[in-house]
């Protein structure tokens, strides 16, 4: 994995690290400071800057462990067969005890100063691991929280928490939950006040601590998932009904809040959280520049709303409703309403609220339930790109489905002439299906939207990248600059 990120990011993908129990290298870069981190089973492990204060002998030194001196002396008989560890303790310079405990300190201020960072590259690599005499344990999840703890932009942190009259709650399995992570006296005294759904503005007046704390400390509880946020609601005075497989009406009840333990329990929903805005401006922006085009009569679906597969050159979005039909039977039956009168704004409202419930059914992680959330949606409203990629994204990861999901894709690209993730899901698709030709032409559609995509750019690239040397040839390289 490479590409871009932000302080958002980081905090993602340590609980992802902490939840899946990853290992690998996380490399992360912003303009010539590079870190490498390692990490075992969802524990960072080891790590490695080329800042001159994140080495370990001028560690020493700035804690005064160490005399400067001494360790200009030592410093020339370093080797690969004698490294700076070995010879501290051979010279009775620094015992084992304090060079642990230096090692433990220095790594994770390590990782835990990159959340000050606000943008940079990364790679992670699970293939390798680390080969070090030292290496400590500590948990990826008591990372964030500890890095969260002294971030320095109290500006960031109001901007995610946000709406102060918003909701929070615990999640169902709590006690596993907190087993999992250290929390500070203060934290515990919060989360003894949220027995149930309480709006931040509540906890704010009632803690009696200063509101910055109290923002600092619900941003740790949810970051780390001991806390949930009620991000949506559903308007329970519409009627909408699911159809679940044996065709049974089930009344869609309103998603109070997420409330399993893995609120992100699918990469479905990370996903979607972004491309909500991305088609919402595409679509704003292509209502501004198209004329109105005259309604298509209701074209009735067939029994079943497969989608086929087809051949994707060059995706371009239809230019009128009359091409549509003609694409759209050709992929398969589906129901093509007009975007005008009160029946068609009922039918667009309850599409967009099954596609909010599905979103929120993927965040409890009940995936059938989503599925046939935006499959509904789909139906009520077959020519929004954005529902289409929702059900695509569940698909995709079943391998019997992928033909289906591959549909939905092509589809979302002749909407969306501008929208990039489908055609990197497509790619990913071609891929793994050893189809190299395709895989190859969906990355260069890629880069003719954004020619400076970190994936594509990647995928694409035939000489060896950067990420892919050697860490301390790396490291070696940008010291001589």
């Amino acid at each position: 994995m490479l590409g871009q990120f932000d302080r958002k990011f980081y905090i993602d993908f340590l609980r992802d690290i902490d939840e899946a129990e990853m290992s690998g290298i996380l490399r992360l870069r912003q303009n010539r400071i590079l870190k490498a981190l390692f990490f075992e089973s969802g524990c960072l492990v080891f790590g490695i800057s080329n800042l001159p204060d994140e080495e370990l002998g001028q560690h020493l030194v700035n804690t005064g462990e160490l005399a400067s001196e001494h360790l200009e002396s030592i410093k020339q008989h370093v080797n690969r067969t004698q490294p700076l560890t070995f010879l501290l303790q051979a010279y009775n310079l620094v015992n084992h005890e304090k060079l642990v405990k230096a090692e433990y300190d220095l790594i994770s201020s390590m990782a835990i100063t990159c959340f000050n960072w606000e943008v940079g590259e990364y790679t992670f690599d699970s293939s390798k691991t680390a080969d070090h005499e030292f290496k400590i344990q500590i948990r990826a999840l008591d990372i964030l929280a500890n890095g969260i703890r002294n971030l320095q932009d109290e500006n960031y942190i109001c901007s995610v928490i946000g709406d102060l009259t918003q909701y929070v709650l615990p999640v169902t399995d709590l006690f596993n939950r907190t087993k999992r992570l250290s929390l500070t006296p203060q934290e515990g005294y919060i989360l003894s006040l949220i027995d149930t759904a309480k709006t931040v503005s509540h906890l704010v007046s009632s803690s009696g601590l200063p509101e910055m704390d109290v923002l600092r400390i619900l941003y740790v509880l949810l970051a780390t998932g001991v806390l949930d946020p009620l991000e949506e609601t559903i308007d329970i005075r519409t009627s909408v009904k699911l159809a679940n497989a044996s065709g049974n009406p089930i009344k869609a009840v309103p998603v109070s809040a997420p409330t399993a333990s893995l609120p992100r329990a699918s990469g479905a929903y990370r996903k979607l959280s972004p491309l909500d805005q991305t088609y919402s401006s595409l679509q704003t922006a292509q209502a501004q520049a198209q004329p109105v085009v005259q309604a298509q009569p209701v074209v009735q679906a067939q029994p079943t709303q497969q989608y086929q597969t087809g051949r994707l050159d060059q995706p371009q979005p239809a230019k009128s409703n009359k091409i549509n039909t003609a694409k759209l039977e050709a992929l398969a039956g589906i129901k093509i309403r007009s975007s005008t009168g009160a029946k068609d704004s009922q039918e667009n409202e309850q599409a967009e609220q099954l596609f909010i419930q599905g979103k929120q059914l993927l965040r409890t992680g009940d995936l059938r339930k989503a599925e046939i959330a935006f499959r509904q949606s789909i139906d009520l409203s077959p020519d929004t790109a954005k529902y289409l990629l929702a059900l695509s994204l569940i698909l995709v990861k079943r391998s019997g489905a992928r033909k289906e999901a591959e549909g939905l894709l092509i589809r979302c690209c002749e909407l969306e002439s501008s929208a990039i993730e489908p055609r990197l899901q497509l790619a990913s698709i071609y891929e793994q299906s050893n189809m190299s030709s395709k895989a190859e032409q969906m990355y260069k559609s890629v880069l003719s939207i954004d020619p400076q995509n970190a994936v594509a750019k990647e995928k694409l690239k035939k000489d060896s990248s950067i990420w892919n040397a050697d860490v301390g040839s790396i490291f070696s390289k940008i010291l001589k600059k």
